[in-house]
């Protein structure tokens, strides 16, 4: 007897985008929760005097012969804080356009030090994985996906 009769064949087939295993907002959620930790060490790096904290991104660079090599090349993190008549304000944002957690209403006042700059992205990080931003970041995903697509 063949051994290949013996196997229970079916006719499904496998998923052809793996990638769409995983939901917009998780995607959405784990990319913006990421990206408030960088925000949460710059602002520390800040706070101890260094100016610039800078993170380690994967880049591909071409060299003379053509091929392609990935290396990592160091980039500073644009803080998502700023001052304004001493008193610090923060603009959450996802795929480097700023989120409206009200309508017309961009930024968070922190307070007047940078500690409360660490508060207010902790609270939001902790509202972030609560779920209390899910439509917002479905919203700012979806908008972030038709920018990139060709047209």
């Amino acid at each position: 007897m063949s051994i290949l009769k013996t196997l229970a064949l079916s006719n499904v087939e496998a998923p052809k985008n793996t990638r769409n295993t995983v939901s917009t907002i998780d995607r959405a959620r784990g990319k913006f929760v990421v990206n408030l930790n960088h925000q949460i060490a710059a602002v520390d790096a800040h706070i101890q005097g260094t100016t610039h904290y800078t993170i380690g991104k994967k880049t591909y660079v071409k060299d003379e012969s053509g091929q392609r090599n990935r290396l990592s090349k160091e980039i500073d993190v644009r803080p998502w804080w700023f001052e304004q008549n001493g008193e610090f304000f923060v603009t959450i944002r996802y795929a480097n356009k700023p989120l409206e957690l009200a309508k017309g209403k961009p930024s968070i006042a922190a307070g007047k030090s940078l500690e409360a700059v660490r508060t207010v992205l902790n609270q939001v990080r902790e509202a972030v994985i609560a779920g209390e931003l899910d439509k917002v970041l479905e919203a700012a995903a979806t908008e972030a996906r038709k920018r990139m697509t060709v047209k």
